[in-house]
C-alpha cells in the first residue's frame, strides 16, 4: 500500500526509483520534498503533468521528430465521467475523520511537490 500510494511521486523523485517507501519512510516530509526537488533540478529537463500530456507530445516532436498521441487517452477510468474529481468520492467512503486524515497524509507531500513545480494538483 505505502509503495504505491504514500506520496509516490515525492518518494520516486527523492529516491530515484519506484517502490521507494521503505527507503524513505523515516525521511521527514520537508526533507523528502527538498531531496525530490534537488534531484529533479539535477537530472531532468522537465516534469509533465498527466493532466496535460500535450506538452509531452510537443516536446517529443520538437526534440525527436516523432509524432505521438497520448492526450485524451484514458485507461482504467472506472464509471465516473472524465474530469470529475475522484478524491471527494473516495473520502466519502471512509467512516472516520481519522481515516480521512490518514489518507490525506498519503498525498500532502506530493501535492506540495507538484505545486512547487507549477503543475496542477
Amino acid at each position: 500500500m505505502h509503495d504505491h500510494y504514500d506520496n509516490f511521486y515525492a518518494r520516486y523523485f527523492a529516491a530515484r526509483r519506484m517502490r521507494a517507501w521503505a527507503r524513505t519512510r523515516e525521511t521527514a516530509p520537508q526533507a523528502l520534498l527538498e531531496t525530490a526537488r534537488t534531484h529533479i533540478a539535477a537530472d531532468l529537463d522537465r516534469v509533465y503533468s498527466t493532466e496535460d500530456l500535450g506538452a509531452l507530445e510537443q516536446d517529443i516532436a520538437a526534440h525527436y521528430g516523432l509524432a505521438i498521441s497520448v492526450t485524451d487517452r484514458f485507461v482504467n477510468t472506472g464509471d465516473q465521467p472524465h474530469g470529475e474529481a475522484r478524491w471527494p468520492r473516495l473520502m466519502a467512503l471512509l467512516d472516520t475523520d481519522a481515516a480521512r486524515a490518514k489518507l490525506t497524509a498519503f498525498v500532502q507531500t506530493d501535492e506540495a511537490l507538484l505545486a512547487r513545480l507549477g503543475l496542477p494538483v
